[in-house]
């Protein structure tokens, strides 16, 4: 038999060797364990029975040998203060695009914005614009059922009403947009990527082509059908390809506002096209 302290120690160690995250070892013992942060600490001398020894050791050999992601393993991940459910048919939002619905927020001047979220994954973005500025009307579309199923299962566990949309870009929309928000898939297929996300995160989400800009163009060439006269649209977008990024928008929008904003990590993260 085994203490909690003793299987702590056992697998902190393992997760150093193999240069894994400990904070995620802790997590996955604690998770199937429904032991609080101060809970894990306080009962480290609990014995482990079988059951709960195997179940944590499933748990773990699928982080620290097939470099599954936490969030796909304990079904869950937090943005925005939101407790989000995450499976293989979603992207796992990234702590990063916290900054571009902070920035969307911030630049917000409509009452009551009509809100569109083009390629809603888990429906992140959406949901989290829909809680900061209850009186938006939001929608939010992709191209997967299996991730709009999330997305509806997470609207409805937060009580947040957004409608969804399945199909390509401005598909099954038919309404005028105050607000335009997208994180499109962005990777060049043709990089390198690592095998955490290369090996479990859908690519559906993660690759496009023209080096990662399709979507972009995609996106700004239908954008003028559905904009009102004053519009914000806030995209997420890869580094080092600024000025691609800033032609598509001058040749879209030549009359609107285009700024490239950096993250709080100094790296260009967004891109803003308004006209307000």
């Amino acid at each position: 038999m085994m203490n909690l302290r003793q299987f702590w120690f056992k697998y902190r160690h393992l997760a150093e060797r193999l240069n894994k995250e400990t904070s995620a070892v802790r997590l996955l013992i604690s998770e199937p364990l429904s032991l609080s942060k101060t809970d894990f600490y306080l009962q480290q001398n609990e014995i482990l029975n079988e059951d709960q020894l195997a179940l944590l050791e499933r748990a773990l050999f699928r982080y620290l040998y097939q470099n599954e992601p936490v969030q796909y393993i304990i079904g869950y991940t937090y943005f925005y203060q939101l407790k989000l459910k995450v499976n293989s048919d979603v992207l796992i939002p990234r702590p990063e695009t916290e900054e571009l619905v902070d920035l969307i927020i911030k630049r917000n001047t409509f009452t009551t914005p009509v809100i569109l979220d083009i390629g809603t994954g888990s429906g992140a973005i959406a949901l989290a614009l829909k809680k900061a500025i209850p009186h938006a009307l939001v929608y939010a579309s992709d191209l997967s059922a299996s991730a709009l199923a999330v997305a509806k299962e997470n609207a409805q566990t937060l009580n947040l009403p957004i409608t969804f949309m399945q199909g390509d870009l401005f598909a099954g929309f038919t309404g005028r947009i105050d607000i335009l928000v997208s994180n499109p898939p962005y990777l060049d297929p043709s990089l390198p990527l690592e095998p955490l996300v290369k090996d479990y995160e859908p690519h559906l989400a993660l690759f496009a082509s023209q080096k990662g800009l399709y979507f972009y163009e995609a996106i700004l060439k239908q954008a003028p059908k559905y904009l009102n006269d004053a519009f914000l649209i806030a995209f997420e977008i890869p580094i080092n390809h600024d000025q691609e990024l800033l032609m598509l928008a001058n040749q879209y929008f030549p009359f609107a506002k285009r700024a490239i904003i950096k993250d709080l990590s100094n790296r260009s993260r967004m891109l803003l096209i308004s006209f307000q």
